[in-house]
């Protein structure tokens, strides 16, 4: 199976041709390559086709980062990606956020603990409070939210 390669140089006729390529190719993956001929990422057929149709949702996606619990709080997974966490949760804004040092609630908890996590770690942000619940090795897996009641300390 040969990779197929795109540059930014391209013309938009000779993209309509990639996109052909990885279409009758086995291969569903293109390597994007910079003008200093060094790999800056990598675009799937799926990427291509939501660009050009919009997102894709499924009515389980939601499901996949966050199970609301009958108390009301939410157990979600470390790797919910922030935009999905703010709607989620409503929150207005997330710590550090115009820097991007981050996309994810894990990584969200680690920067406002300043460390690496432990299971029982509890951060809030505006008026909700994260508990670390599980880790995978070093990495956040499962965090509960819990929304604080008024009169609660917020963390911002």
């Amino acid at each position: 199976m040969k990779p197929t390669f795109l540059d930014f140089e391209q013309s938009v006729a000779e993209l309509e041709e990639k996109i052909e390529q990885l279409r009758a190719s086995s291969s569903h993956t293109v390597f994007v390559i910079d003008e200093y001929g060094e790999m800056q990422g990598m675009v799937t057929l799926h990427d291509v086709l939501e660009a050009v149709t919009g997102e894709f949702s499924t009515d389980h996606q939601e499901d996949a980062w966050a199970v609301q619990r009958d108390e009301g709080g939410w157990l979600l997974d470390g790797l919910i990606p922030l935009p999905e966490l703010k709607d989620l949760l409503e929150l207005k804004e997330v710590p550090e956020e115009d820097k991007g040092r981050y996309h994810t609630l894990s990584g969200m908890i680690m920067w406002l603990l300043d460390r690496l996590p432990r299971t029982g770690d509890i951060v809030t942000w505006e008026d909700w409070r994260f508990e670390v619940v599980d880790l995978d090795g070093k990495r956040i897996d499962k965090v509960l939210a819990n929304r604080l009641a008024k009169g609660d300390e917020a963390g911002h």
